[in-house]
């Protein structure tokens, strides 16, 4: 007798652990995620089908090896407690050779050890359980370094203001000759009416900058949903036609400061 047995992958970006729980009970099958990118044929590692863990990408996958190195400028360290951090290097007989016509980039991102093996440093930033189990927790290239040496990790401050309810979408940028972010932020256009209604605010045109206590409210939610981030300037709010439609996007600096 043959039993099947159904299972769900995820993988291309992070699955948030709400998420990874919802449907894992909702469908009541396996959910497992992994972790690989196109330099390395997509192969990297992949949870265990029996995993009940969420946030983890698991152990490699057989030919596949994955080793930390130091980030001295990030603090992360393969000698960090309780657990070794650093930036993840995949090696394989699956690692790419290069870029195409790319030389110089080849010779940052890619080598080859004594034995042969090819290895690619990815720009994510790793930690490694103590049963062989790896989770991304930062990547490089989105650190930004502000005036004072600080670096912010924009992704990390987008995805945490994207969990405030008033929000639909926003975009984090960082200066290093300043020492604070600004966000742009959008609202959820449905939400920010029903909470104008509320407020006996109710136009035609709803434009928060036209009412004070509409922004203020739709501030304060916001920041409260980010009181471990620093440094986020949310001070003021943009208009439709403060935005040049034109080849290049426009925006103002007397709308941020």
């Amino acid at each position: 007798m043959c039993f099947l047995r159904r299972l769900l992958l995820s993988g291309g970006a992070p699955l948030s652990p709400d998420t990874h729980d919802y449907v894992r009970n909702a469908l009541s099958l396996p959910l497992v995620g992994g972790y690989g990118l196109t330099e390395s044929c997509a192969c990297g590692t992949i949870m265990d089908k029996d995993e009940v863990s969420t946030g983890r990408s698991g152990p490699p996958l057989q030919g596949v090896m994955v080793k930390l190195i130091n980030w001295e400028e990030g603090n992360y360290r393969v000698t960090d407690k309780p657990r070794p951090r650093g930036e993840v290097v995949l090696g394989g007989g699956n690692i790419a050779h290069g870029y195409y016509k790319m030389p110089e980039k080849t010779r940052e991102d890619f080598s080859t050890d004594a034995e042969g093996r090819r290895w690619f440093r990815t720009g994510d930033i790793g930690e490694i359980y103590e049963d062989g189990t790896l989770k991304i927790i930062d990547r490089k290239k989105d650190l930004v370094k502000l005036q004072f040496g600080e670096y912010v990790s924009l992704g990390k401050v987008e995805a945490l203001l994207k969990t405030c309810p008033l929000v639909e979408n926003v975009c984090i940028y960082g200066d290093s000759t300043q020492s604070f972010c600004v966000a742009l932020v959008v609202p959820d256009r449905n939400k920010l009416i029903t909470l104008a209604e509320k407020l006996n605010l109710v136009s035609v045109n709803i434009y928060i900058d036209k009412h004070m206590s509409l922004r203020r409210l739709l501030m304060r939610n916001t920041c409260s949903e980010c009181k471990s981030v620093r440094r986020i300037n949310l001070g003021e709010c943009l208009r439709p036609e403060d935005f040049s439609l034109g080849v290049d996007l426009e925006l103002h600096a007397s709308d941020f400061f």
